[in-house]
């Protein structure tokens, strides 16, 4: 059992330096820091370093297992999980309501881009095609990965040394490094899907609050809905 349990730590600790080594690694090769925002290429290459840990999850025996049990459909006939999922989508747009009246931590140039007002989808030739490939990238694809990396993956792996919500709180620093132009709001994001994660037990819940999130932020970026309240 002992020998069961120290294979089980050495491929959780093997898959995170292959995950995150690889990540890098295939960032760096299809060159997405220097890609603009509103080219094609641009979400094919995010839907290419989504998918690549993504398939590096479903080749180990022992996190391919952890990834389908983390997703539980029970929490989502609870009414308590779709209040944590309102309040915290609600709580996180203040967040960053705050962040960007005040640039707390964040990228003079997002600040900018923001107030500007100029929606990315003015560039695409075909928009659909463009909102379609971020919507791909950045609500489907990028939310599962993310979600059981930084929240089933890591918080199990911190667990097994720390308090729960001290592996809640590590995850969160590591996901506000890995999104540099917003650290603060991207933390208390981190916080909010963690916490999600440790009462639910499930995945689902904080990937829809993700995937809402994404979608969100999509809409006003791309389209600039005025019907749709921005920070």
């Amino acid at each position: 059992m002992e020998k069961l349990k120290d294979k089980r730590s050495l491929f959780m600790f093997l898959y995170g330096i292959v995950t995150v080594v690889s990540f890098y690694t295939v960032t760096e090769l299809v060159g997405i820091d220097t890609s603009p925002a509103y080219q094609y290429s641009t979400y094919l290459k995010e839907i290419i370093i989504a998918i690549i840990p993504l398939l590096i999850t479903i080749s180990f025996p022992v996190i391919r297992k952890m990834f389908i049990n983390s997703f539980v459909l029970s929490p989502l006939a609870l009414k308590m999980t779709w209040v944590y999922i309102t309040g915290f989508f609600l709580f996180q747009y203040l967040i960053m309501k705050i962040t960007y009246d005040y640039g707390i931590l964040i990228s003079n140039s997002w600040r900018i881009f923001y107030n500007l007002e100029i929606p990315y989808i003015t560039h695409f030739q075909y928009p659909v095609l463009g909102f379609s490939l971020y919507a791909i990238a950045r609500v489907l694809i990028v939310p599962i990965i993310e979600e059981f990396f930084y929240r089933v993956f890591l918080i199990t792996f911190f667990n097994k040394w720390v308090n729960i919500w001290v592996a809640v709180v590590l995850q969160m620093i590591i996901f506000s490094m890995n999104h540099p132009f917003s650290p603060f709001s991207a933390g208390v994001f981190g916080l909010l899907l963690g916490t999600l994660y440790v009462r639910t037990k499930s995945i689902i819940p904080g990937l829809i609050l993700h995937s809402l999130w994404n979608l969100y932020s999509a809409l006003i970026m791309n389209f600039d809905l005025w019907f749709i309240p921005r920070w």
